[in-house]
């Protein structure tokens, strides 16, 4: 199941939150990093960019 748009903004969203708070290690952030996103994949492989592609950057390069 490949990402929504929705589902890979709130992830990205979450992700700059934990980077940007003093109260969140290094370490909390990569274990986060490695948690399932919806589609099965680690968020570590979201793409963030400001225009597409967005998503999953395993699920992206999938041929359909």
């Amino acid at each position: 199941m490949k990402l929504s748009k929705k589902q890979a903004n709130l992830i990205e969203k979450e992700m700059r939150r934990l980077e940007n708070s003093k109260s969140v290690s290094k370490r909390e952030l990569r274990l986060y990093m490695q948690l399932p996103m919806p589609c099965g994949h680690a968020v570590g492989n979201l793409l963030t960019c400001d225009k597409p592609p967005w998503g999953c950057v395993i699920c992206n390069s999938k041929r359909r």
